[in-house]
C-alpha cells in the first residue's frame, strides 16, 4: 500500500481587489497540513430518562511553516497587510496525486523575527470558515491506488 508524500504541491490564495488572482506561495512553504479537530456536545437528558448525544462539530485549520518574506509577494507579508480578511485558499499536498482542499480561510498575521543573523521561517495557523471542499486523490505516490 502506498501513502502520500507531501510535495511538490501548491498553496494558492485568491488575492487582488476582486479576489480573482490565484497566487501560488508553494515556493515559500517548508511544511503544510490541514488539521481537523472535533468537539462532541454534551448528552442531552430527556424527560423520559433517556439521553441523546448533541451534535459533533469539526474545525479545520491550515497550518504551514513559511519563509519570513515580508515583501508584498511574501505570504507572511501578505498576511500582515490583510489581517482578518477571509479569502479562498487551495492546498494541494502533491500535484501528481490530485487530492486538494479548497475553502475560505481567515488571515491571521504570523510572528516575525528570530535569531539574529539567521534566515527565519514562521508558522501560519489559519481557520477555515466551515468545511473545505475535499477532492480525493486519483493517484497515490504518482501511481494508481
Amino acid at each position: 500500500m502506498k501513502a502520500l508524500t507531501t510535495g511538490p504541491g501548491k498553496l494558492t490564495l485568491k488575492t487582488g481587489s476582486e479576489r480573482s488572482v490565484a497566487v501560488d506561495y508553494a515556493a515559500q512553504v517548508t511544511s503544510a497540513e490541514i488539521s481537523v479537530s472535533s468537539k462532541t456536545g454534551d448528552k442531552i437528558e430527556l424527560l423520559d430518562g433517556s439521553t441523546v448525544a448533541d451534535a459533533t462539530t469539526y474545525e479545520y485549520k491550515l497550518k504551514a511553516e513559511v519563509l519570513q518574506n515580508l515583501s508584498a509577494k511574501g505570504i507572511a507579508g501578505y498576511a500582515h497587510e490583510h489581517p482578518g480578511e477571509i479569502i479562498e485558499c487551495e492546498f494541494v499536498p502533491n500535484t501528481a496525486d490530485g487530492a486538494k482542499f479548497v475553502g475560505n480561510v481567515r488571515i491571521d498575521p504570523p510572528k516575525v523575527g528570530g535569531k539574529v543573523g539567521k534566515s527565519e521561517t514562521t508558522t501560519i495557523d489559519w481557520d477555515f470558515i466551515g468545511k473545505p471542499k475535499f477532492t480525493a486523490a486519483t493517484k497515490v505516490g504518482g501511481e494508481a491506488p
